[in-house]
């Protein structure tokens, strides 16, 4: 009834833990996190039925499988307290806990194999004995309860939103799994049929709850390089048109919009930083193409639109940009420079990127295509020949 609830929460901690790889990769520090949770993901995936029977065909003796199961569940709680215990600076009790884990393992295994049938490697899960089950489960919700426990004290105590809700979903989520470990010893000693379907609720709400936990710390950065790839992408037509009129600003000429924006956040933050420093050196050297007039003409023309003053700010740079790249373009003489454009912008990086992406957008505005149109320089020769007449 609710199977379906148990398949979203493993899907869940599946593609948290394939999203989580990298960054475990790189900081030894969030091993031990993607380890439980992909432990746990995997656990949950073995207990179901149809993997549970392949890999019976596949390894030849059905009760191997529970023997695989349980030994992934301890090390799968092992690790998520360790990772708990480590994360609030409690690594002295590393030790006691890898013995009980070694110790409940080892027991587990004993019982396991030494109560075997013939004609089987272990013992089938219907056969084992209260005192294995008392023990398994033990093992789990008191390792657990201190999951939430540790949790649910020190949630308030972080110094970031995403790990502070973090910690906090992770054990309320595990809190879920304490209740698990409750029901089952009650299935086994009721044999109520509900408590299995309620079981597989619980497990759902648990791997889900866990799943958004682990997540949750990941949000700033997914966002980060979200951001970063919105502001490349922006930023690309103006970079691309002020490197063809000045190519000889651009480190390497840029060619496929798309294939920057998909590399890896620390390439797109590279070319993102690389293009707002060539987008302002192609400025400073437009201004060779901005009089004082041109400037005034174009924040008269602006301020006849009655446009927002951050938004109007932009739009004046961008009717400056687009009239001096046609007039270098164009080969049009270059008269008295004014840098007042060129001053135009953020304070810092953030601020820089916000004002070129607005001046990226109004370059597409019916307002600086008029003006471009309207201030057209003349050509080299044109101003060379105008020049004996005065």
């Amino acid at each position: 009834m609710f199977a379906w609830v148990e398949i979203a929460g493993f899907t869940c901690l599946w593609l948290v833990a394939v999203l989580r790889a990298p960054q475990a990769v790189r900081h030894p520090q969030q091993r031990a996190l993607w380890l439980a949770v992909t432990l746990i993901a995997f656990t949950t995936t073995l207990h179901q039925e149809p993997v549970v029977d392949t890999l019976g065909r596949l390894i030849g003796d059905p009760t191997i499988v529970v023997v695989i199961k349980h030994t992934g569940d301890v090390v799968a709680s092992s690790a998520m307290l360790h990772f708990i215990l480590t994360a609030m600076g409690w690594r002295r009790h590393f030790p006691f806990l890898l013995l009980a884990a070694i110790g409940v393992g080892t027991a587990l295994y004993w019982i396991n194999f030494s109560r075997a049938p013939e004609g089987h490697a272990a013992t089938p899960e219907l056969d084992l004995p209260l005192s294995y089950w008392f023990m398994f489960f033990g093992f789990h919700f008191v390792s657990n309860s201190c999951v939430v426990a540790v949790c649910l004290r020190y949630w308030r105590q972080a110094d970031r939103w995403p790990m502070r809700w973090g910690l906090l979903t992770f054990g309320i989520g595990t809190l879920f799994a304490c209740l698990l470990w409750i029901l089952f010893p009650l299935y086994l000693w009721t044999w109520v049929p509900g408590l299995l379907s309620a079981a597989s609720l619980v497990t759902g709400i648990e791997e889900i709850l866990q799943a958004a936990g682990v997540a949750l710390p990941a949000v700033p950065g997914i966002r980060r390089a979200f951001t970063s790839r919105k502001n490349l992408w922006t930023l690309w037509p103006l970079w691309r048109d002020v490197t063809r009129s000045n190519p000889q600003i651009a480190l390497v000429i840029p060619r496929f919009r798309l294939v920057n924006v998909l590399l890896r956040t620390r390439l797109v933050d590279l070319h993102l930083y690389r293009a707002v420093i060539e987008i302002r050196d192609a400025i400073l050297i437009l201004s060779e193409y901005i009089t004082p007039a041109l400037i005034d003409r174009a924040r008269a023309y602006v301020a006849e639109r009655r446009l927002p003053p951050a938004v109007a700010n932009a739009t004046v740079a961008a009717c400056l940009i687009s009239v001096a790249t046609q007039a270098s373009r164009h080969g049009s003489f270059p008269k008295q420079t004014d840098l007042r454009a060129a001053k135009m912008g953020g304070e810092d990086l953030s601020g820089e990127i916000d004002f070129l992406r607005q001046v990226s957008e109004a370059r597409k505005s019916p307002t600086v295509k008029a003006f471009a149109r309207e201030n057209t320089l003349p050509p080299v020769g044109a101003g060379r020949q105008e020049q004996p007449q005065q």
